[in-house]
């Protein structure tokens, strides 16, 4: 294991700020669908309106509530696909062969470079000043 690969397993790895932004979206969607349960109990025991408005009122607010849990959970799972897609596209590259095979050039008259290039954290791009 090289000195990159040990400061971004210490670091969290790559896009660590993503990966915080996912988790509040988990924290917030759970949150959203509790208070809407909550809004939903008040509003059927304790709301100063007539039955059926409560009933209808109770049922909108669930609803509501599920919807807004369901769309932030949603967003979390996107940042996370992202993330594993960046992943898995820069491993997959890092697979490819620098070279071609003997008497082939490689399409479009270049070789693959990313193999090449040195990794770099977020952190470390805001320190350097990038």
């Amino acid at each position: 294991m090289n000195v990159m690969q040990r400061v971004q397993f210490s670091s969290g790895g790559r896009y660590p700020v993503l990966r915080s932004i996912a988790i509040i979206y988990l924290f917030l969607g759970g949150i959203a669908v509790i208070g809407g349960v909550v809004t939903m109990l008040w509003l059927l025991i304790r709301a100063p309106f007539t039955p059926m408005d409560r009933i209808i009122l109770a049922a909108a607010a669930l609803a509501g509530s599920v919807f807004a849990g369901a769309l932030m959970l949603g967003a979390a799972e996107i940042i996370k696909l992202f993330v594993d897609l960046e992943h898995n596209t820069r491993m997959a590259a890092m697979d490819r062969p620098m070279t071609p095979p003997a008497g082939q050039t490689p399409p479009g008259g270049h070789t693959n470079r990313i193999s090449v290039l040195e990794e770099e954290t977020a952190e470390a791009a805001l320190i350097r000043g990038h």
